[in-house]
């Protein structure tokens, strides 16, 4: 899985122990699905959703805050063999993320590289791009 908190997060031991950090932060939390797709061939999915919280709980040591509000989040895995092989989460906005990187300083993953090979790479019209080319 890779997340704006963890690039990556590997197996299922490490991805339980992420998820329950977030129950125990927002033990009441509610989920809302608003949109969900899938490729013809069942090996790629997209789903859109948003997080009703309110942090309560600590968060890996940092102390519950009383924050409230909604977040959205957008999903896209693979699939191999009806299992998820791959995650990514993006963010749409910021509620949580600002607790975590504000309120309570937690690091953050700087150097984010995509582990799948470029399908296609777009430069500005009439600008170089960044590393020269």
């Amino acid at each position: 899985m890779y997340t704006p908190l963890g690039w990556p997060i590997r197996g299922r031991d490490g991805l339980k122990d992420f998820v329950g950090q977030f129950h125990t932060a927002y033990p009441g939390m509610r989920v809302t699905l608003h949109d969900q797709f899938s490729s013809a061939d069942g090996t790629r999915a997209c789903f859109r959703f948003v997080i009703h919280f309110q942090n309560t709980g600590t968060f890996y040591g940092n102390p519950p805050t009383g924050e409230l509000g909604t977040m959205s989040e957008t999903h896209a895995v693979r699939i191999r063999d009806g299992k998820i092989i791959e995650q990514f989460v993006g963010d749409n906005n910021f509620s949580i993320p600002h607790q975590e990187l504000v309120t309570w300083r937690i690091e953050f993953p700087r150097d984010t590289p995509d582990p799948d090979p470029v399908i296609i790479e777009a430069t500005a019209v009439g600008r170089p791009a960044a590393d020269g080319g």
